[in-house]
């Protein structure tokens, strides 16, 4: 079950927050820092003893009892160095996220993810997340007014629904396609690992670029995915603003694919892994230079690739859908290379300004 939900976290959205999310489908109990409401609230300045725990426990009086200002001299950097477990660091989450602690918020993600006992699959994604992010701050292509935090804030919250959604639905799914007898797959037959690999992740690959291409063609579709186009603020989290029933309805299909072909753990988390390092790139701020990006794109996915696919032209929007190699675009007559990347204009006509997390969870609506 485990690695099912490892599995669903790299899905929804290929979210890296695989160990801040881990505990929820497979623990029940409340944490014991959630069972006192009625602490003391130490006066601003004072030194806060018993850990961790304690620490929250004040923490959510203060926010019971409204204490804001109080509340927010305390939920600084006091808290992130204290976390030692995934649980805690969920909680943390929670907290920040209810006061919009952002700076707090993204500090917590990037200085400290890496160090709560992560696997292979997510600190190779996490040092994915943080090599782009620091290479789009150093070359940026667009040079956006915003800050840093108030970038990619609505989009690690919305990475972060996304995973705790699919972890009550698509990993119960895996689990069982992984755990019942009748059906091993048509791969079952073939016997060489390597021929494995490769088949497995160009049908991934190709179911990615047909999902894309209808969710651009069906009027219902879009009306989800336009979240994602919504963006105007291009940058690595980018890869993880989508709509939480785009993120779920998008791996029904690939549930079935795995089960008729008999895709294995091992070959589905490889795919999975690499994709969403291509995500976090392909959706990056980083100005590679033009020569490179475009002959790359002939393989894979490229910043100037992808950018174009989020202009508000309806030529460039409606081209360049595949996620990883460009083949499909080539092979179905839907390849674009920008003429001009640097006119690109971000976004949705109709969307003059950045969305709430509350409304891009309307919008569809």
């Amino acid at each position: 079950m485990r690695q099912a939900i490892r599995v669903a976290e790299s899905f929804c959205a290929h979210s890296w927050i695989y160990s801040l999310s881990h505990f929820v489908a497979i623990q029940s109990e409340p944490h014991p820092a959630f069972a006192y409401a009625n602490a003391p609230l130490p006066a601003c300045g004072e030194g806060v003893g018993g850990g961790v725990e304690a620490y929250l426990m004040q923490l959510r009086t203060a926010i019971k009892l409204k204490q804001r200002k109080a509340t927010f001299f305390q939920v600084g950097y006091l808290t992130v160095d204290l976390i030692s477990s995934q649980e805690e660091c969920y909680l943390v989450l929670q907290i920040y996220i209810h006061l919009k602690q952002r700076r707090s918020l993204i500090r917590l993600f990037f200085y400290r993810g890496a160090n709560l006992n992560m696997d292979w699959q997510s600190l190779l994604v996490v040092s994915s997340v943080i090599s782009f992010g620091i290479l789009e701050n150093l070359f940026p292509f667009f040079s956006f007014k915003e800050s840093f935090d108030k970038r990619v804030y609505t989009n690690l919250v919305l990475g972060l629904i996304n995973v705790l959604a699919n972890n009550f639905t698509i990993a119960l799914l895996l689990n069982c396609i992984w755990q019942q007898t009748s059906w091993f797959g048509i791969f079952h037959f073939i016997h060489s690992p390597i021929l494995k690999i490769v088949l497995s992740f160009l049908l991934l690959d190709g179911y990615m670029y047909a999902w894309h291409r209808l969710m651009h063609t069906l009027p219902i579709a879009w009306r989800f995915h336009k979240v994602h186009h919504t963006e105007m603020l291009m940058n690595t989290s980018t890869a993880y603003r989508f709509h939480p029933v785009e993120a779920i309805l998008a791996n029904l299909p690939k549930l079935f694919l795995i089960w008729l072909f008999g895709i294995t753990l091992e070959n589905l988390l490889l795919y999975e892994i690499l994709l969403a390092c291509e995500l976090i790139f392909h959706h990056s701020n980083w100005a590679i230079p033009l020569k490179i990006d475009r002959y790359l794109s002939y393989l894979i996915v490229t910043p100037n690739y992808h950018r174009s696919h989020h202009s508000q032209a309806r030529k460039e929007a409606t081209a360049n859908y595949a996620s990883f190699f460009t083949i499909w675009d080539i092979l179905f007559n839907s390849y674009n290379y920008p003429r001009n990347p640097k006119a690109i204009k971000l976004g949705l006509p109709q969307e003059k300004k950045e969305l709430s997390i509350i409304n891009l969870l309307k919008l569809p609506f």
